[in-house]
Formats: C-alpha cells, sequence, structure tokens
C-alpha cells in the first residue's frame, strides 16, 4: 500500500469532517484557530421513492427507431 503525504493536515478532513449547529458558530472556531475557511450549506437531496419491483413494471411496448 503506497501511502501519500500533504503539506496541509487537515486535507484528509474533507467536506464532511467538521459540522456545527450555526453558521456563526463554524465562523468562530475556524477564526479562533486561524483557518482560511468556507462555508457550506448542507444541501438535502431529493430522492424518489422506488421499490424493486418497479424494475419489473410494464412501460409500454418497445420504441422502435424511425
Amino acid at each position: 500500500m503506497g501511502w501519500t503525504s500533504t503539506g496541509d493536515p487537515y486535507a484528509n478532513v474533507g467536506d464532511a469532517g467538521l459540522g456545527f449547529d450555526s453558521e456563526e458558530a463554524a465562523k468562530a472556531f475556524a477564526e479562533k484557530h486561524g483557518w482560511e475557511y468556507t462555508v457550506k450549506k448542507r444541501q438535502t437531496p431529493l430522492l424518489k421513492t422506488k421499490a424493486y419491483a418497479d424494475n419489473f413494471k410494464w412501460k409500454g411496448p418497445p420504441k422502435t427507431e424511425d
């Protein structure tokens, strides 16, 4: 297994490494430690509910190329 290194010790923290209750708390934490920061708002993905049986539903006759 090859190990890689970086000059930034916090590089492997990633986007999901730290979480805060508010934007102000995140900014205060970063400023306290002297870090440059970017605040990203959490986005919840829109998921469609799908059942396994949906894979076998009748979708009409096959489409032909004209």
